[in-house]
């Protein structure tokens, strides 16, 4: 070790294991204040990455919120308002409220140039995309969270919440998006 080799005094293998520690605690400092975006890593200070979040988690919270207003509005097919939903109305419907529009079929919204979120990173907020037929989307829905999501069901005949370990879900995931 280089502390080892150095043959002078106690006090200077000291102060080159303090000199070692505070670089080590600096090059710390900056890993857990790094944002990371599309797998690129961005060093912030603290305070940047808390406004970050906290702006992402106000948009979540706000879409969320609107979503579980319309929880049991019937279900209805080509229905874009809370008179009656299909899914894409339904997705449509949630983000024109808060500013966003989305495309009308769950077709389209599944082809806007957004970020894709790997299965295992689904925040509130994703829509989630499902096939009926093999190959195409038929089925959009926007997540309550890691585990269950909101979406028009035809089945069902209403706006629900389903877990995401539901037979469906599994069967029939395409893909995640993020809007925001």
């Amino acid at each position: 070790m280089i502390i080892n080799k150095i043959k002078n005094t106690k006090d200077q293998k000291v102060k080159l294991c303090k000199k070692v520690l505070s670089i080590s605690i600096a090059c710390l400092s900056v890993i857990t204040s790094s944002v990371l975006v599309n797998n690129t890593v961005y060093a912030s200070n603290s305070k940047t990455v808390q406004a970050v979040n906290s702006e992402s988690n106000a948009f979540t919270s706000k879409i969320k919120n609107e979503a579980l207003k319309y929880l049991n509005v019937p279900y209805k097919s080509g229905g874009i308002s809370p008179n009656g939903f299909d899914c894409s109305g339904f997705t449509k419907y949630v983000f024109g409220n808060l500013g966003i529009n989305l495309p009308r079929r769950a077709s389209e919204q599944a082809n806007m140039n957004k970020t894709v979120i790997n299965r295992n990173n689904i925040q509130t907020g994703d829509l989630l995309f499902f096939e009926n037929t093999p190959g195409k989307v038929g089925h959009v829905a926007i997540a309550l969270d890691n585990k269950t999501y909101i979406h028009a069901s035809t089945s069902k005949k209403k706006i629900i919440i389903t877990n995401m370990s539901n037979t469906y879900f599994v069967n029939n995931f395409v893909k995640a998006i993020r809007v925001q």
